[in-house]
């Protein structure tokens, strides 16, 4: 059984007309599920059990800033935040 929060980002995905990749839904509930703005090495921490890579991390999450679901939020120290 899903989650809200994995229903949530399968809703969004959808209403934007996005695919619904594996990557795009764990990213996409890793920010939804987060009480403030993460970076991208964080996000890796939180589905480091998956086989997801970095590279792929960047990509699907400028895929969803381009789609206007996640935003960039904070940068500070040369390091990107990211929110939905």
């Amino acid at each position: 059984m899903k989650s809200d929060i994995e229903k949530e980002a399968l809703a969004i995905l959808d209403q934007k007309g996005l695919r619904k990749t594996r990557p795009r839904r764990e990213i996409l509930s890793v920010l939804l599920n987060a009480s403030e703005p993460l970076s991208q090495e964080q996000i890796a921490g939180q589905i480091r059990k998956s086989d997801i890579n970095k590279t792929t991390i960047y990509r699907t999450l400028s895929s969803l800033m381009d789609a206007d679901i996640v935003h960039q939020a904070v940068v500070r120290d040369r390091i990107q935040y990211y929110e939905t």
